[in-house]
């Protein structure tokens, strides 16, 4: 799309990630990268507005309490599941599960969310999805964590996106 034909939207489009936890050791960080489709010559950008986070499972049972820990980024290639305070992370949390006296948990039929207001323009062709436990459990094993990002697209010329892009980190 040219830039003199770029124009924001109205509604609201919806971009889905996940990442599957290892099969061996929850606590190892596993990692998904996807294509935004988004390029300095494309003459958009996307704002965020929202960003939901879920695991597949519906109950399990654990023998502790456990944490799990997602983040989004428009870094590729992390060595370890990056910090809030590191370039590129556009969303971090620690979701605390806590196990019941017999062990049984049940996650919540809603996806925990992140509202950005006001809502966040990024500019990056890559994001990752890290997600990891604190505690190794054989329950979180193999457990796809799912992410729904709510955008919007803005127009932005090849300079504009350059200085996002170059803001959050993202190489073009």
């Amino acid at each position: 799309m040219a830039n003199a034909k770029a124009s924001a939207d109205i509604f609201t489009n919806f971009y889905y990630v996940k990442v599957t936890l290892d099969g061996t050791d929850s606590t190892t960080m596993a990692e998904n990268d996807f294509d935004t489709g988004l390029s300095s010559r494309g003459g958009l950008g996307w704002v965020i507005h929202r960003i939901e986070v879920w695991p597949t499972f519906k109950a399990i049972r654990m023998d502790a309490d456990l944490v799990l820990k997602v983040a989004l980024s428009t870094k590729k290639d992390e060595g370890s599941l990056p910090d809030p305070d590191v370039t590129g992370v556009i969303f971090h949390n620690r979701y605390a599960v806590s196990a019941a006296a017999a062990g049984t948990i049940i996650a919540p039929h809603e996806p925990h969310y992140m509202v950005f207001d006001p809502p966040l323009l990024i500019a990056s062709k890559n994001l990752s999805m890290y997600a990891e436990t604190e505690v190794d459990d054989a329950a979180w094993r193999n457990t796809t964590v799912h992410a729904r990002i709510h955008y919007t697209y803005w127009p932005v010329g090849i300079a504009e996106y350059l200085e996002i892009a170059e803001t959050w980190g993202a190489a073009q």
